[in-house]
């Protein structure tokens, strides 16, 4: 027989990868529950806004569209009881969360730049045939593997 993985044991009871596969999607399920929670609170309140992000790039000006945002503006505006049951949905994490990560834009910006740039020098030298080039050996350099 192939190399599968029993279902359960000798005794019927779930084997141990099996087990583990089960608590790990009851574990992702139990996430997602509590985060749609939390963004049920957030949109309750007005405080998910569409977010359309303007990018400049080497072929002139690009949008970003279909994001959302969390309103700051909106949310330090909240009365007391509407911040409590926020709070309370667990949403605040998320929320400040989202805020902070708006500050690494440009840096996510540089960072698709440069794996640009990194995707059109090719990885290894080649000559015109697409043969390996390793024509520098010919004049005395060497391979050094740190």
């Amino acid at each position: 027989m192939g190399g599968g993985e029993i279902f359960f044991d000798a005794e019927g009871r779930l084997a141990a990868s099996v087990q583990k596969a089960l608590e790990f999607l009851s574990l992702i399920e139990e996430s997602r529950a509590v985060t749609q929670q939390a963004c049920t609170a957030l949109e309750k309140h007005g405080l998910i806004v569409p977010w359309t992000i303007t990018l400049q790039t080497e072929t002139g000006i690009r949008k970003a569209e279909g994001l959302f945002r969390v309103d700051e503006v909106t949310m330090n505006a909240l009365p007391a009881e509407a911040f409590l049951e926020i709070r309370q949905a667990g949403a605040l994490p998320i929320a400040y969360a989202q805020l902070l990560s708006m500050q690494h834009l440009q840096y996510l910006a540089d960072l698709a730049r440069s794996r640009a740039e990194a995707l059109q020098r090719p990885v290894m030298p080649v000559t015109p045939s697409g043969d390996l080039d390793l024509s520098f050996l010919e004049r005395g350099d060497t391979l050094r593997f740190s």
